[in-house]
């Protein structure tokens, strides 16, 4: 009798994590457009001169400033892919960009004010594809980089990094990118040097609501979307060899003539 009921009980665990482990699959491939991809990820675009000028608001052409003091550095423009189910926001510099977006209503921010009426706030949404001066930071990584030989009197070659600094926007927006669809914008590549990291905030649709139009309080809830020194190296490896390509094509095709 005792063996029986055993037996019973193991069938229904494992019965139990069959269903579970599929529900789990079936949800996560719900919430991802792209099963093979995070949520939100960050990929390299290409690289040029940003010619930046002082001012806020330039409606949307962030690196073709006509300003005389206007500063001209080396940019890498990446993209933030939104691969979720929901729009996701993140931080832009206020009015720098507002032109590629359009302004519409946050289901999830409905609330009643004091006069019984419903009411939502009304954020901008980017363009599909638009360019957005996207708010990032920077992340040191810590420890051991075991593929340098160590050197003498130590276990191994320590991480020795400094995050550079990024200046904040005086005046910043929440920006929300729609499921499926992405946004461009610049870095400085200066910013992005071995062992340093850039990453964007962001946060689902769902977790803004409310009159005040707030995330969670005090932002306790964020979530990262990291962009590696490394993925640089790689995006910019990856356009040289590109172009080196394309130039022997043309020699090619020249000597040929």
């Amino acid at each position: 009798m005792a063996f029986r009921s055993f037996l019973a009980l193991a069938i229904v665990f494992i019965f139990s994590i069959g269903v579970f482990g599929q529900s789990k699959v079936g949800v996560r491939d719900s919430i991802l457009i792209d099963a093979s991809k995070p949520p939100v990820y960050i990929e390299f675009v290409r690289t040029g001169k940003c010619k930046r000028g002082g001012g806020n608001f330039n409606f949307g052409d962030l690196c073709s400033s006509k300003e005389p003091t206007a500063r001209t550095y080396d940019a890498a423009w990446l993209r933030l892919v939104n691969n979720s189910r929901w729009s996701v926001g993140v931080t832009e510099d206020k009015g720098a960009t507002e032109a590629n977006s359009t302004l519409v209503t946050i289901d999830s921010t409905s609330y009643v004010d004091d006069d019984g009426i419903t009411k939502a706030i009304g954020k901008p949404f980017a363009n599909n594809g638009a360019e957005m001066d996207i708010v990032y930071k920077s992340e040191v990584e810590t420890g051991c980089d075991f593929s340098k030989p160590k050197p003498k009197g130590e276990s191994c070659f320590r991480i020795r990094a400094t995050a550079p600094s990024i200046p904040l926007p005086p005046i910043s927006s929440d920006l929300f990118v729609a499921p499926g669809q992405s946004i461009i914008f610049p870095i400085d590549r200066s910013h992005v040097v071995e062992y340093v990291n850039l990453y964007v905030i962001y946060n689902f649709s769902w977790e803004f609501s409310g009159k005040r139009f707030s995330r969670f309080p005090h932002y306790d809830s964020q979530h990262r979307a990291y962009f590696g020194w490394f993925d640089l190296e790689k995006g910019i490896k990856v356009e040289r060899d590109k172009r080196i390509l394309a130039l022997r094509v043309i020699t090619n095709r020249w000597t040929e003539n």
